[in-house]
């Protein structure tokens, strides 16, 4: 009885450590493992489907915005401006709380804006503070160059694919204090990606591409049990469509053309 008090005691110990710190407490996968140890200014975690690229690119904003790093040196330069470049709103609200879910609740300046399950930061348009004075801004591709062309940042994650004009766009914002930009993405339904995929092939490369299919060693985090089985992956593999199944389990540049108008096998 005692053993299983003093088990339940540290558990509780441990549970109360995570919710103060949940950072801490996470590992990355080896393809994630890449992208936070990569040091070039662009960054492509070109990733399969259920292979954590928003939870990594939510980490590697997070510890820019912190000045320490766990897995590479960085300049520590804080407080940082930097930006999430995200799809639509609804997908904003859900960023939102990816991240707010991974900050210590003592890390938020006191005249940060408040987060609201279902709604996101508090704030005309969405940002947050840290103590360290480092802010985070949230801002859509739906805003296009305009809403992108209006201040300097030192740091910027991409979530999915975004317009040409736009990445153009944030690489001159980041140039003027070194920055860096992460993007992360399934190369679907971001229009044609040529121009994207250039930009990975020149020699030497513009952008670093850290590509990852799914695969059993590419979802386990490091020193932990594995979260998918072949089994699992072969139920997932059944249920995409042949026409976009590459994109979605490989990260492929290639979308599969139908077979004779067909898009089900």
């Amino acid at each position: 009885m005692i053993n299983l008090l003093k088990a339940a005691k540290k558990a509780h110990d441990l549970n109360s450590v995570a919710k103060k710190n949940p950072m801490q407490f996470w590992k990355p996968s080896p393809p994630q493992l890449k992208v936070l140890q990569a040091t070039e200014p662009i960054v492509l975690f070109r990733a399969a489907n259920q292979l954590g690229k928003t939870v990594c690119g939510a980490m590697e904003t997070l510890y820019m915005m912190f000045g320490k790093h766990p897995y590479k040196e960085i300049p520590g330069k804080v407080p940082i401006i930097a930006w999430v470049i995200v799809h639509s709103w609804e997908q904003s609200k859900i960023i939102q709380k990816k991240i707010h879910d991974l900050i210590p609740p003592s890390e938020y300046s006191s005249d940060s804006p408040v987060f609201q399950d279902g709604k996101g930061y508090r704030a005309k348009n969405a940002w947050f503070k840290l103590k360290n004075g480092s802010m985070l801004f949230f801002k859509t591709a739906q805003q296009g160059t305009l809403g992108a062309a209006s201040g300097t940042i030192d740091f910027c994650w991409v979530d999915e694919p975004c317009p040409q004009k736009l990445f153009g766009e944030l690489v001159a914002r980041l140039f003027r204090n070194k920055g860096r930009m992460v993007l992360t993405m399934t190369p679907i339904g971001g229009g044609d990606l040529t121009w994207l995929r250039r930009l990975t092939e020149t020699k030497p490369p513009k952008i670093k591409d850290i590509h990852a299919p799914l695969t059993v060693a590419n979802t386990t985090p490091l020193g932990c049990r594995a979260l998918l089985t072949e089994d699992d992956i072969n139920k997932l593999s059944d249920q995409y469509l042949s026409i976009d199944r590459a994109a979605r389990l490989e990260g492929s540049w290639d979308l599969g053309a139908p077979m004779d108008g067909q898009i089900f096998e």
